[in-house]
């Protein structure tokens, strides 16, 4: 039996495939969606093929049939087995902290980058703090996990993480254009320099680009990841708390009987898998908590995906967009000023991947020239680690 990982890792990272749903879809969500779907077939189903889009949208849309009946099993128990007593839930993550996971798992205070704390404390006083995360207290032994679903995408395809994009890099309601063929870095690079254009103190405001540029460079240079962590285990016992009220008063075995109430099955295949994109549902594990648990590396499968500044890149493609046009990062329309003429971080606008080429995909683990060199090397290998232990 194939991991699912494997097999996911080559579905939503093949360009054909991202091409092919991209075209089928009009926004950012409908592509979250369709993932989790995806993602939910394959944990329920167990099946070990990889399809093209065309084939993968026929199966997701059909009752799922489980490809690994044992004994006199029936269809439901099981996709039963698979989805719980097999099962997972996932917790989605930045790239940059998938090296550390692999060495330590997940919950151990050995995750936390105190260098990487310390330049965002930085980056926080000078450009302010998110008002919505105040009760995170960015502790490494928390493990937010949801369970799988389209909500899985949701969190991961989003901008990770949240207290650096929705704190020193939210721009509101009006966002920066976004130049088509743009890199991730050299974008929120002039995010930075819109944000701090008023700044008189030339010594101060070339301190804040260099710390800037320090911590984009750490998070916006990396695959986003979902972590599938098994729900059952001899090894460790997830708790079950909400993201919002931390009681630590069930085990998510517990947890998950509760919310069945004594129909394990039905609940399992109609209400376990999460598709409510960032929102809470109290009929399954949406957003929850474990503290105080750690989940070794050997335990956890690792799927990488794009994030949503590469699929904003490809669907602005998709509606015919030019390299150099520019268009809104949250409605995708095309903004047209030929007044325009804000200058980028480091080179050039253009990712240098993108212009020896005509792919879809941007990928912005390739971004600046200034930083290439760096990161390609350390990415290639963790993707070697991550190879090793998904074998």
């Amino acid at each position: 039996m194939k991991k699912i990982s494997k097999i996911l890792n080559k579905i939503f990272n093949d360009k054909t495939f991202l091409q092919d749903l991209s075209k089928d879809c009009e926004n950012i969500t409908q592509i979250q969606y369709i993932m989790g779907q995806i993602l939910s077939y394959y944990i329920s189903t167990r099946d070990n093929k990889i399809y093209s889009y065309k084939n993968l949208r026929k199966l997701i849309w059909r009752p799922f049939i489980p490809k690994n009946l044992k004994n006199n099993e029936s269809n439901s128990e099981a996709l039963t087995r698979n989805i719980i007593y097999e099962g997972f839930v996932t917790h989605s993550f930045n790239g940059y902290f998938l090296r550390k996971i692999l060495k330590n798992g997940l919950g151990s205070r050995k995750n936390h980058d105190e260098k990487l704390e310390a330049e965002l404390n930085k980056l926080e006083q000078d450009l302010g703090t998110s008002k919505f995360l105040k009760q995170q207290t960015n502790d490494s032994t928390e493990i937010y996990y949801t369970s799988p679903g389209a909500n899985s995408i949701f969190y991961a395809t989003n901008q990770s993480p949240e207290r650096l994009f929705e704190g020193p890099l939210n721009q509101g309601s009006t966002p920066l254009p976004v130049v088509v063929g743009e890199s991730k870095f050299n974008y929120y690079m002039r995010v930075i320099r819109k944000k701090i254009e008023n700044v008189t103190d030339p010594k101060k405001k070339q301190s804040i680009l260099e710390n800037a540029r320090n911590v984009i460079t750490k998070l916006c240079s990396y695959p986003p990841q979902i972590t599938l962590i098994p729900i059952f285990s001899k090894k460790y016992t997830l708790n079950a708390n909400l993201a919002t009220v931390k009681n630590k008063t069930l085990t998510l075995k517990e947890y998950l009987e509760r919310e069945a109430d004594g129909n394990m099955q039905d609940w399992a295949i109609s209400t376990f898998f999460s598709d409510c994109l960032g929102a809470n549902n109290p009929n399954n594990c949406s957003n929850l908590v474990s503290t105080g648990v750690k989940v070794p590396a050997k335990a956890l499968q690792f799927i990488g995906v794009p994030d949503s500044f590469d699929l904003a890149q490809i669907l602005a493609k998709n509606k015919g967009f030019l390299r150099g046009e520019k268009f809104d990062l949250h409605t995708l329309e095309k903004v047209v000023d030929s007044t325009d003429k804000e200058k980028t971080d480091e080179t050039k606008t253009i990712n240098p991947i993108i212009k020896k080429s005509d792919n879809l995909l941007p990928l912005t683990l390739y971004s600046t020239k200034a930083n290439n060199n760096t990161t390609n090397n350390s990415t290639q290998s963790i993707f070697n680690e991550l190879n090793t232990i998904s074998r």
